[in-house]
């Protein structure tokens, strides 16, 4: 089995020589010269290391025909197999609900909800006890990515009582990094090697963040707001403006392997 990614830094011959903001993706057993399997040079054409982020990497070696490389940074080379499959990535965290969705790679990827009022929200959480009303509280970790999550449900929410269609675009640079978050929640893999990896697409964009927000779930609060407000049975106005965000690949509703609580206690 190759390593299904890898880095290569040109002309760096130890571990201690990686530069400072790259070395703590390694250890040292995970890092080789070029020349320790397949061509004896890296994708830049020179020598140096090749080190894997994972533990289970697999076969260390530049291999240009099965790879595919990008330069990220002056003197850092990022490399993926072509035939990598998304579990080798997974984390050691558990992920209770989550939606799955094909990104621009063409695999499907497992997108954790981040929506603290969806009954399947993923992430580790506890019920506390505050000013006498039990709360479901985040655990602190992972507070940025609520709240990413919360201003994107406000985004959509704001446009959706405007009426305004054309608010529901996120813009690109607010969608790439928030995605890159979530997935890494459950695979081992930071932005720069999504990137690499090629998940990010104008087509997935919406699809993905439909996930993280539990789009079904937002749906369904802003209905209950328009009929508590008006009296309707069946509000409509407006919240059917959500349905031009293109969710892509989302399936229909959250998969889940088992039947476990909404929230996950794991750590």
């Amino acid at each position: 089995m190759h390593a299904p990614l890898l880095y290569h830094f040109p002309k760096v011959q130890n571990f201690d020589a990686i530069p400072p903001d790259f070395r703590d993706r390694f250890t040292h057993q995970l890092a080789k010269p070029s020349r320790a399997g397949g061509h004896p040079k890296g994708p830049s054409g020179a020598g140096g290391l090749l080190a894997c982020p994972i533990s289970d990497c697999g076969h260390i070696g530049y291999f240009p025909d099965r790879q595919v490389w990008d330069q990220i940074a002056e003197n850092v080379w990022i490399g993926v197999d072509q035939d990598f499959s998304p579990d080798q990535f997974r984390t050691a965290e558990s992920l209770t609900w989550y939606y799955p969705v094909t990104m621009g790679d063409g695999r499907q990827w497992s997108i954790p909800i981040l929506n603290p009022r969806s009954p399947q929200f993923s992430l580790p959480c506890c019920d506390k006890l505050l000013m006498g009303e039990w709360q479901r509280v985040t655990k602190p970790r992972y507070a940025g990515l609520v709240n990413h999550c919360e201003a994107l449900i406000g985004h959509i929410t704001d446009a959706v009582s405007r009426q305004d269609e054309t608010g529901m675009t996120v813009d690109d640079d607010v969608c790439r990094p928030i995605i890159a978050a979530a997935i890494s929640h459950y695979y081992h893999l930071t932005l720069a090697e999504l990137s690499t990896i090629g998940i990010f697409s104008p087509e997935v964009y919406m699809g993905a963040i439909a996930a993280i927000i539990d789009l079904e779930q937002v749906m369904a609060a802003l209905r209950g707001a328009r009929q508590e407000a008006s009296g309707e049975l069946n509000p409509t106005d407006g919240v059917d403006a959500l349905s031009i965000i293109d969710a892509g690949e989302q399936e229909d509703a959250p998969a889940t392997a088992t039947t476990p609580p909404p929230c996950s206690m794991t750590t």
